[in-house]
């Protein structure tokens, strides 16, 4: 079945004309905002500690272990200093292609504005517009109360579904 489906492949995709990238584009900037929605980091060092994480699961070298506790893994990752392997770790990544990708080089240097834009200014300002909501109540529940959720659900990963 394997040889089939890829000589297959191989067959049919030899008499075609290549395809165009305009929506994989799309698609890879919309998730760039988004990503400044979430509010975590931005994507240099996010994608660094998911890179660590994923090659180091549950050694010192890993970020968010869950063997010094569901807590550490939650949040406490945020609360102390990095463990030295993951510093040394760190040092062998060769993340050369996000510093050529100019979407990723672009959101790293507007970071800061995209998410006030994005995660706390939109929120607060669709439910007033639309809705003449008070902007002293749509700013905590639309904004902050997000803003939570979307960091509580975001550890999650690390935590529940490690332990």
């Amino acid at each position: 079945m394997y040889l089939i489906v890829i000589f297959g492949v191989k067959y049919i995709m030899r008499n075609r004309e290549p395809f165009s990238l305009l929506i994989p584009l799309s698609i890879w900037n919309f998730l760039m905002a988004g990503f400044s929605i979430i509010v975590l980091l931005n994507v240099f060092p996010e994608l660094y500690f998911k890179i660590i994480k994923h090659g180091y699961i549950n050694t010192n070298a890993d970020p968010h272990s869950t063997k010094r506790g569901f807590f550490f893994a939650h949040m406490g990752w945020l609360l102390v200093k990095k463990h030295p392997q993951i510093k040394a770790q760190g040092v062998k990544l060769d993340l050369s292609d996000l510093y050529e990708d100019s979407v990723c080089v672009w959101q790293r240097h507007h970071y800061i504005p995209s998410v006030i834009l994005f995660a706390f200014v939109l929120p607060t300002f669709v439910p007033v517009y639309f809705w003449n909501e008070p902007v002293f109540i749509a700013f905590p529940v639309c904004a902050l109360c997000r803003f939570l959720f979307t960091l509580h659900a975001t550890w999650c990963v690390n935590s529940v579904s490690h332990w």
